[in-house]
């Protein structure tokens, strides 16, 4: 056999089996997995699932090893509470504060009324029609705050905080609203989907 056969031959198999590689790891499913998420905010969506999930099948307070810090006070009606928990997930960047409002029954256990996943560390302001968001950067620079990007409303700012500590969001929520007038209203940047008012 001459030397350009065998080089025939040995191209004829690399090519088969070049084939044969790529047809058994796409078989397989052998394909890059996804990577990390590329933003913050896309590393507390991915864990809102989870949390919803276990709310959804258990309806009990959460308890994680996960919370890094927590706080309890009387809700609006009697006999109700507002508990709130910050969660650091295992991603960089998994922060995210649980709100639930509980109801003490006489038997000493706890019953879940309502729960909202939202970022411990951001809030979302509606500002008047025509208000720049300029004029409201140098107070914010004053408590440590940003505007971190438009939000999806219109006239919706998100607003990073100087910490993540769970008041962090209520005492944002109430230093803004005290702007007056450039400010229409203040909310926590809720990750989930629930349409329920705390």
């Amino acid at each position: 056999m001459s030397f350009p056969q065998r080089l025939f031959i040995f191209c004829i198999g690399a090519l088969i089996g070049t084939i044969l590689v790529v047809y058994i790891m796409k078989k397989r499913g052998l394909e890059k997995p996804e990577g990390p998420p590329e933003t913050l905010e896309q590393a507390e969506i991915q864990a809102v699932p989870g949390i919803l999930k276990a709310y959804d099948e258990r309806r009990m307070p959460l308890d994680s090893p996960y919370i890094v810090g927590s706080f309890r006070q009387p809700g609006k009606n009697p006999g109700e509470y507002r508990r709130v928990a910050v969660l650091r997930g295992r991603l960089p960047g998994q922060l995210l504060r649980v709100v639930e409002i509980q109801k003490s029954l006489p038997n000493g256990m706890i019953e879940l009324l309502k729960w909202r996943v939202m970022a411990a560390d951001r809030v979302v302001a509606q500002l008047n029609p025509g208000t720049k968001p300029s004029e409201l950067t140098s107070k914010l620079g004053e408590w440590g705050y940003r505007l971190l990007k438009k939000a999806s409303e219109s006239d919706a700012y998100v607003i990073q905080l100087d910490n993540s500590e769970p008041e962090a969001v209520d005492l944002a929520i109430k230093r803004i609203e005290g702007l007056g007038s450039p400010v229409v209203s203040v909310r926590p940047d809720y990750l989930d989907s629930h349409n329920t008012d705390l």
